[in-house]
C-alpha cells in the first residue's frame, strides 16, 4: 500500500509536470479526475496508509502552487449502483473494483469524510453522464 501511495504520487507529478501545468501557464483550464483525494481515500482508508503519511509524502512530490486544485467535487454512488456499472464493465475491472467488498466499503465511507475535510462539493453520479456532467459544471460554475 506504502508503495502504491509513492507510485500514485509520482504519477500525479508526471502527470501535472508534463501535462497540466503547461496548460495553466497558456491559460487553459484543465479538468481531471483523481487527485490527492483518491489516494486518502484509496491507500489510506481503504488500504490503511495513514494519512499523514499521504499528506506528507503528495506535500513532498508535487509543486505546492499545484497541490490543491482551484476546484474540485467528488462524484458518489450508492454501492447497488456502482456495482452495476463494474458489472457492465464485464472483465475490464480495475485493480480496485476487484478487491474485496470491504475494501470498496471503506473506500466510499472515506469520500465523504474527505469532502468535508476539504470542503469539496459532493455530487450523486447515479445519473445519465449528461446530467451528471450538468452538475459538475453548475457546481464548478464552468
Amino acid at each position: 500500500a506504502r508503495t502504491e501511495a509513492l507510485l500514485y504520487a509520482a504519477a500525479r507529478r508526471q502527470h501535472l509536470v508534463d501535462k497540466v501545468i503547461p496548460c495553466l501557464e497558456e491559460g487553459i483550464s484543465v479538468i481531471s479526475d483523481r487527485f490527492v483525494d483518491s489516494s486518502l481515500a484509496y491507500q489510506g482508508y481503504g488500504e490503511g496508509v495513514s494519512r499523514s503519511k499521504i499528506i506528507r509524502l503528495t506535500k513532498d512530490i508535487l509543486p505546492e502552487k499545484y497541490y490543491h486544485p482551484d476546484r474540485g467535487c467528488i462524484l458518489t454512488v450508492l454501492d447497488t449502483v456502482r456495482l452495476a456499472r463494474q458489472d457492465g464493465r464485464g472483465k475490464a475491472k480495475e485493480t480496485f473494483e476487484a478487491k474485496a467488498d470491504d475494501f470498496q466499503q471503506k473506500v466510499n465511507h472515506a469520500y465523504p469524510k474527505i469532502a468535508h475535510e476539504f470542503n469539496i462539493p459532493i455530487i450523486d453520479a447515479s445519473g445519465t453522464i449528461e446530467e451528471v456532467f450538468g452538475e459538475i459544471k453548475k457546481t464548478l460554475a464552468l
